[in-house]
């Protein structure tokens, strides 16, 4: 994959930096074009280097095996950085393939960083954990107050590929933009509004184990010359941190002399988090989880990630406090629950226990939880032990003839 060139282009509200890249295997003189687009007003932060092409485009190379051509130069700190990128994925996904990079290091002073630094902000636990976290003096160490959110509009649709929730309509996308912009505006932070076509352009790329880490960093590489830091808000505790493609390892590399591209939230599980950002009524008011309702409000309150928000904020006996859940559990939310993540159910049990105050869900939880470790077990004896697997198709058709 060759990147031919990398221009910014202004003009109907929005300005975008684009880079056409010829991809082997297509015919000469039919590039294909990947852009990062923003507000017009934003235009000023672009950076037209081969930087923030990058981590665009070096994870797609690494599917296919095709090598990398970037014929600018490229911040040498990245240049170098893009090794351990490579050893870091591959120790993940040992599919992908080692590619080589042909680039020129930029070796030029970059001068003073600017003096602004991002979050990525969807409205969620993650984000808003962040946003209150960075009122901190001394949180992000190095990096100025936080002076701007990042929302990332999804152009993904209904197949939920790509950033954020499934975009259904775009009354639906707007509204969820009009909340973000709220929340922007009542915490005195600038919003920036991004679009990319990465997750249209690389679609065969599992999105959230190999590549949204990395496209993140592209959109802040973009705005290097008005941002000074970006950060990404962490899914996992470090305890929990498992195969994904936002790794507090892996995050950093993706800085250049110019932009720090900084993982944190890492220090806490869902639950603490989640205890943090319960007490800002900002967040009562605007937290969105679901991924269900397409951006609209309120949270379905039937989702997995739902449940287990709401399900916390119960044993807080602060959900009839978060304006944009249901006032109640579903009557079923032990057995959505039991569907999530082990981590998210240990987290969750966890606090049950600690916090003492629903002896009734915690017996619920606790039923299940010993449920799905009696399947667990007889599974792994099922799998492990080779006369049992031999004989289940034998004992079904004898139950068959019963």
């Amino acid at each position: 994959m060759k990147l031919l060139e990398t221009y910014v282009d202004a003009g109907a509200g929005r300005a975008r930096l684009v880079g056409r890249i010829q991809q082997a295997g297509r015919p000469a003189g039919t590039p294909d074009e990947v852009y990062f687009a923003y507000p017009e007003s934003f235009a000023h932060f672009l950076d037209r280097s081969a930087d923030p092409f990058v981590p665009a485009l070096l994870v797609p190379c690494m599917e296919t095996g095709e090598p990398l051509e970037l014929p600018f130069p490229v911040s040498s700190r990245l240049l170098r950085q893009t090794h351990a990128v490579q050893d870091f994925l591959l120790s993940l996904y040992p599919a992908l393939r080692r590619v080589e990079l042909r680039a020129d290091a930029d070796d030029a002073p970059v001068g003073v960083r600017a003096p602004n630094t991002a979050t990525f902000f969807s409205g969620g636990v993650d984000s808003f954990y962040t946003l209150f976290r960075c009122a901190d003096p001394g949180y992000v160490e190095g990096a100025r107050p936080l002076t701007h959110l990042i929302l990332v509009r999804s152009t993904a649709g209904a197949d939920h590929r790509g950033f954020g929730a499934p975009t259904r309509s775009t009354p639906e996308l707007e509204r969820h933009q009009a909340e973000i912009d709220c929340v922007a505006r009542k915490a005195g932070k600038d919003l920036i509004v991004a679009e990319t076509n990465l997750q249209r352009r690389f679609g065969t790329l599992n999105w959230n184990l190999h590549y949204h880490g990395a496209a993140l960093a592209a959109i802040a590489l973009a705005l290097s010359r008005g941002l000074g830091a970006v950060l990404i808000s962490s899914s996992y505790a470090f305890g929990e941190v498992r195969r994904w493609g936002s790794h507090p390892l892996l995050d950093p590399l993706w800085s250049t002399d110019r932009l720090r591209v900084v993982h944190v939230g890492a220090e806490a599980q869902r639950t603490q988090k989640l205890v943090t950002v319960a007490d800002q009524a900002l967040a009562m008011h605007h937290l969105r989880v679901c991924l269900k309702n397409g951006g609209a409000a309120p949270n379905c309150g039937r989702c997995s990630k739902c449940v287990r928000t709401m399900l916390i904020l119960e044993l807080m006996g602060r959900l009839g406090e978060a304006e944009t859940f249901p006032n109640t559990l579903p009557s079923d939310y032990a057995e959505i629950l039991a569907r999530d993540h082990e981590d998210y159910r240990t987290d969750i049990l966890d606090f049950a226990r600690r916090s003492g105050r629903r002896p009734d869900i915690l017996r619920q939880l606790e039923r299940f939880e010993r449920r799905h470790r009696r399947r667990r077990a007889v599974r792994e004896l099922m799998e492990n032990t080779p006369l049992i697997t031999s004989s289940v198709p034998w004992i079904q058709r004898l139950r068959g003839r019963a």
